[in-house]
């Protein structure tokens, strides 16, 4: 995936700080594919057995938004989207590991 290890150290810390160990969470679109541009956002598929929570969602957006990423985050809840998008998003994901309790 295409992310400095310091913003990837960031990234990793809120996660940590906001979801539970059990989700998994996937890097899509430009950023796992290697097709980054200067402007490329960070496109974040949360994945678990439930929704994720709104305000958890919410607390996640605003974190990311505050921290010193120089990039936006996009957060998607695949228990939210369309079978189409989710196809989408199997076909080019890379798996981001950010707790030390993932199985992968």
């Amino acid at each position: 995936m295409d992310i400095r290890p310091d913003h990837l150290e960031i990234v990793q810390d809120i996660l940590r700080e906001h979801l539970a160990p059990d989700v998994k969470v996937w890097v899509f679109g430009s950023r796992a594919s290697w097709a980054t541009k200067r402007s490329s956002d960070l496109d974040l598929a949360l994945e678990s057995a439930d929704k994720i929570d709104r305000k958890v969602r919410g607390a996640l957006e605003d974190a990311f938004e505050d921290s010193d990423l120089p990039h936006t985050v996009d957060i998607v809840d695949m228990n939210r989207v369309s079978d189409k998008f989710r196809r989408i998003v199997e076909m080019r994901r890379t798996r981001l590991t950010w707790s030390s309790d993932v199985k992968v």
